[in-house]
């Protein structure tokens, strides 16, 4: 008596889900596929905005030193820019240096 309660249960059990399962193959899926509109191409503007927030770290750190101090009498390069190996950054004041080497003599 008992086996026959549970086989018909499993067999309900079996009937629901396979419902459901059509049921949802059926209704809910087909209803959810995406609209679409179609329009004449037209020519306008394209404009694109990004908003973010954070800290930008630099990609490669480079410390740049000289043999000797002074102050910078041209600078070539800004901030961010982009340089070569060899390429002159800034050129140091010769005052100072020209008037050391006139009082020596």
């Amino acid at each position: 008596m008992r086996n026959k309660l549970l086989l018909r249960l499993i067999i309900i059990l079996g009937v629901l889900v396979s419902g459901g399962f059509l049921f949802y193959r059926i209704y809910i899926r087909s209803n959810s596929d995406p609209k679409f509109r179609t329009v004449k191409v037209e020519r306008g503007e394209i404009s694109q905005v990004v908003t973010a927030t954070g800290t930008i770290n630099p990609v490669i750190t480079v410390l740049v030193g000289s043999q000797v101090s002074g102050m910078i009498k041209t600078l070539y390069a800004d901030f961010n820019s982009q340089v070569k190996e060899g390429q002159v950054v800034a050129q140091i004041d010769p005052a100072l240096f020209e008037s050391s080497k006139a009082s020596t003599r």
